[in-house]
């Protein structure tokens, strides 16, 4: 079961099979066994959905549908009244399937401090309720915020769309944040609007690792802003040990409600820095002007001129563009480095 001050959910089986709680996260179902001795935390989207279909299908194997699952919501409004808030039978397998689901759709890159380690996987309601309303928000508002996330993990009914867009505009807010609490906001959101767009669109299926051939205008846009940031950290680096917030960071929201006008403004800041890559650094600097131009010809014009918000897709090019080129720029950059001079 799971508590939370007067809020309280328990789910158990007709024939008292050990099941999981269904508000955990990726993390705890996957350590569900008590005595099994603990492993490190698969850090890879293969091994975490083998390692939680062979965790399910094991189960699955072991009821073998002669159980009933029961999840049911408590909540106690004023001291000595009790309401049931959510009740649901369900078939043990069907069960298992819908948990199943959840925690291999809607994942993304997720932190295992304990571990040191980053994993694939879902975040528990409790993370995306402080992440859409912030932890100091009202008890009640999280509290209800679970109960309306519940159904969609047992029942995989779609992420109520507020919700998602919480979430997005919190991540998109970094100021305020620190480093560890924005990237939870921003896993939090891009695992969120990825599982909500692949579950209700048709046209391409977003994955979570860089798709160049995607020519969306948010996905579009948000790449760029990954390499003016990377670009205005690498000039940084290489000029002082000094490492400042970049105008990237610092425009960030403002950029995914008006992209195109603030682009412009985020374009001319980077001369200074491509300057600076000139002179110290001039393989990472065409590295960086290669990118940029990879990435404005897949604009179509209009699209690159609209200046209205931005949808979720802007925070998955986001992501999936600094994740692409953290591992590449050393390599870039030797490789241009071992190139005869004329």
């Amino acid at each position: 079961g799971w508590r939370d001050d007067s809020q309280a959910i328990v789910a158990w089986s007709s024939n008292s099979f050990l099941i999981p709680n269904p508000l955990t996260d990726t993390e705890g179902l996957l350590d569900l066994d008590p005595d099994e001795e603990h492993e490190t935390v698969p850090y890879t989207a293969e091994e975490t959905g083998r390692k939680i279909r062979e965790k399910i299908s094991g189960y699955k194997a072991e009821v073998a549908n002669t159980s009933h699952i029961f999840i049911m919501g408590l909540d106690s409004a004023t001291p000595g009244r009790l309401s049931i808030t959510f009740f649901n039978e369900m078939d043990s397998v069907e069960y298992w399937n819908n948990i199943e689901h959840w925690h291999t759709e809607c994942v993304w890159w997720q932190w295992n401090n304990k571990n040191k380690l980053w994993y694939v996987g879902a975040p528990s309601p409790r993370t995306i309720a402080e992440v859409a309303y912030g932890k100091s928000s009202d008890e009640k508002l999280r509290r209800q915020t679970v109960a309306r996330l519940l159904p969609c993990i047992i029942e995989k009914r779609p992420v109520p769309s507020d919700l998602v867009e919480a979430c997005i505009h919190r991540a998109c807010n970094r100021n305020g944040l620190e480093s560890w609490e924005w990237n939870v906001a921003v896993n939090t959101a891009c695992a969120l609007f990825r599982y909500r767009f692949n579950s209700t669109k048709k046209q391409y299926h977003y994955t979570m690792s860089l798709d160049k051939t995607i020519t969306e205008r948010g996905y579009l846009y948000g790449r760029l802003l990954a390499v003016a940031e990377l670009l205005e950290k690498t000039a940084q680096k290489t000029s002082s040990d000094t490492e400042r917030p970049t105008n990237a960071e610092k425009l960030m929201q403002r950029f995914s409600i008006h992209p195109h006008s603030t682009w412009e403004i985020l374009r001319k800041a980077l001369d200074p820095y491509l300057q600076i890559l000139t002179k110290n650094e001039p393989g990472l600097k065409f590295y960086y002007d290669r990118e940029l131009a990879s990435i404005h010809a897949l604009f179509d014009r209009n699209d690159f001129i609209d200046d209205s918000k931005v949808s979720g897709e802007f925070l998955l090019g986001y992501y999936c563009q600094k994740s692409e080129m953290f591992p590449k720029k050393s390599s870039e950059k030797e490789k241009e480095n071992s190139q005869p001079k004329e």
